[in-house]
């Protein structure tokens, strides 16, 4: 028998954005595969696929209905909060959700506890991805700094890669902060984008 799980993150506004995943959604798997290998930026990545049969350590090998199977396509669903998440994928057992550079899991419709400590109270051992890059810690701002630098993507991807991360005055003081772009206006962005 599968073990259904859902996916998501939850945006500065409190709406979340989330997909199913049919496999082995316990912690042991799906729990461990998020915590060790996606943060902000790889799990937005991951649910631009839609639903997913079956997750890995990375996008290119997890197993996508559409895009891996053929079957019909079904993106990722919006919802209001976190609640209203678990009540559309009621028969789930687990729902893994990102908040605040933090997964946190909910076990059959009950209370969202921080992911780290359920894995922990199993015994599973993980290495966070946290830890894996950095010493200092990550987080999505980390990360798209680090890809501008690498020239990996432009600062104007930047801010279309945290348009729904970050407010729009924090994001303009970064990018006056960190690149120099005073010519850059973040409020454009978000307007035409939403």
């Amino acid at each position: 028998m599968s073990t259904n799980s859902a996916i998501g993150y939850m945006r500065n506004d409190g709406t979340v954005r989330a997909v199913y995943c049919h496999w082995d959604g316990y912690l042991s798997h799906v729990g461990k595969i998020l915590i060790e290998n996606y943060d902000l930026i790889s799990v937005d990545d991951l649910l631009d696929f839609g639903n997913i049969c079956t997750l890995h350590n990375t996008i290119k090998d997890t197993i996508f209905f559409e895009r891996d199977r053929g079957e019909d396509p079904v993106e990722a669903c919006e919802f209001k909060s976190e609640h209203e998440m678990v009540d559309w994928y009621g028969s789930a057992e687990y729902y893994y959700i990102l908040k605040d550079d933090k997964w946190y899991v909910s076990e059959h419709c009950a209370e969202f506890l921080p992911l780290d400590n359920r894995l922990t109270a199993e015994g599973i051992k993980f290495t966070p991805y946290v830890e894996q890059d950095t010493a200092t810690g990550y987080s999505a701002r980390d990360a798209v700094i680090a890809m501008v630098a690498d020239g990996v993507v432009e600062p104007l991807y930047m801010v279309k890669l945290l348009l729904d991360r970050i407010d729009p005055e924090t994001l303009e003081d970064m990018l006056k902060e960190e690149f120099n772009s005073n010519d850059m206006i973040p409020e454009c962005y978000f307007e035409e984008n939403r």
